[in-house]
């Protein structure tokens, strides 16, 4: 009867040698069918409707520590950004584009 890594088509670890484990991790990713197709479009969110990105409130800055979690740009006091349901907010330039990508 065959043992584990002959089942499984693996070697065991020579003495002193490191197992690499980016390929153990692809491994696992690949046996449980985790890769997403070739495409990758099929596994993307669907773009937000048109009525709630025109709808997303507009905010003025008055924490200039803040900063866009998309460009990473600090904001300037009184900077109007885009504020989403969740609280965060954002530049409209930034986030617009990404909220009707399909």
């Amino acid at each position: 009867m065959a043992d584990y890594y002959q089942e499984m088509g693996w070697e065991p670890l020579a003495e002193g040698q490191a197992p690499n484990h980016m390929v153990h991790f692809e491994r696992f990713l690949r046996d449980f069918g985790i890769f997403l197709n070739e495409e990758g479009s099929n596994d993307l969110a669907p773009p937000a409707s048109k009525t709630v990105v025109e709808n997303l409130p507009n905010v003025t800055i008055s924490d200039p520590g803040a900063a866009c979690p998309v460009c990473l740009k600090h904001y300037l006091e009184s900077d109007t950004v885009k504020k989403l349901p969740c609280k965060h907010t954002f530049h409209a330039g930034c986030i617009l584009p990404w909220l009707s990508k399909i």
